[in-house]
């Protein structure tokens, strides 16, 4: 800028320079020195303004530059906050996913265990069915077989005849209602023995053959003597059969 252009700026726009100018004039003419120092100090002030305004420049620069890194971080940040917001949608998308098939696998296992505990169940059942029909068969087949070993010991060792006595409960006296009732029996010097075979015996075994034996003396006239064998006897059938006077034979 021209020095006389930057003069008349400075009269216009720096009040205490343009009051200095003024009492310049009005008091005494300017000397040669006075305009020199004027220049100088209109010098310094041009110095101090493009010094002032080069450092306002490099802090524009600075702002700016910062301004610049600022913006490009935060659109760093805003791509890696979408991104990772993607990412996280993924991971509960999958996580939906496996816990949906696990609910499916495990309500599956849940519906396989039902059905094989049913098929568990009528296994065992069938099988219990088949036990009992086998300890059935086997304990008739024991009792059968002992009936049998009795017999002939009681024929041949203590010459006694072993016969079936069978009649018909009319009234009920043995097992509540009518039907045929049907124990061995053995008489030996006007004695009558009334024995009763069981593979296992228990406290019903004993009131059974307690009532067959008030049944017979009802029709036969004559109070027999009681044995049950079996190769076991409940504790609680023993301890009836001592009350009824039933001889009990067993291991």
């Amino acid at each position: 800028m021209p020095l006389k252009e930057e003069f008349l700026q400075l009269l216009r726009e720096d009040v205490e320079f343009k009051e200095q100018i003024k009492r310049l004039i009005t008091t005494d003419l300017a000397t040669k020195d006075d305009i020199h120092h004027v220049l100088l100090e209109l010098k310094h002030l041009r110095e101090d303004f493009q010094r002032e305004t080069t450092s306002l420049r490099e802090d524009i620069k600075h702002l700016r530059e910062d301004f610049n890194r600022m913006n490009t971080e935060l659109k760093q940040l805003r791509e890696d906050f979408q991104r990772e917001t993607i990412a996280l949608r993924e991971d509960i998308k999958q996580l939906r996913e496996d816990f949906n098939r696990m609910n499916a696998e495990l309500k599956q296992l849940r519906e396989d265990f039902q059905r094989e505990t049913i098929a568990l169940r009528e296994d065992i059942n069938r099988l219990d069915m088949r036990l009992s029909a086998l300890g059935t068969r086997w304990g008739l087949m024991a009792e059968e077989a002992t009936r049998t070993a009795l017999r002939e010991f009681f024929t041949k060792k203590l010459n006694v005849s072993v016969s079936s006595w069978e009649t018909f409960d009319e009234e009920g006296v043995v097992f509540g209602k009518p039907t045929i009732v049907e124990v061995d029996i053995a008489v030996k010097n006007d004695e009558h023995w009334l024995i009763e075979y069981k593979a296992s015996a228990n406290k019903s075994d004993i009131a059974v053959l307690y009532r067959i034996g008030e049944l017979y003396e009802k029709i036969e006239g004559k109070k027999p003597l009681l044995f049950l064998v079996s190769p076991y006897v409940d504790p609680h059938a023993k301890s009836l059969a001592k009350k009824l006077k039933i001889t009990v034979y067993t291991t």
